[in-house]
């Protein structure tokens, strides 16, 4: 038996629940972000660059014949 399995035979089922809930909370970023100063911000720092990068093209590139793929024929749709 190791570390973590001796602490968790220990330990109340409610903390470990808190502290699983605890790391998702810290392991999760923000997708939105609020901004003050608008697009303003956007337009004078070269930092924020939004979905204008090569990467994001990349990956749908990478997706499109997976999706092509499910949107033809006659069937249901399976998106």
């Amino acid at each position: 038996m190791n570390l973590k399995e001796k602490i968790k035979r220990v330990t109340p089922p409610v903390l470990i629940d808190l502290a699983r809930c605890l790391q998702s909370e810290l392991n999760s970023r923000a997708e939105w972000e609020y901004i003050p100063e608008g697009w303003n911000y956007a337009m004078s720092h070269p930092e924020v660059k939004g979905w204008n990068v090569q990467d994001v093209l990349e990956a749908y590139k990478q997706k499109w014949p997976q999706f092509v793929a499910m949107i033809n024929g006659t069937g249901p749709l399976g998106l």
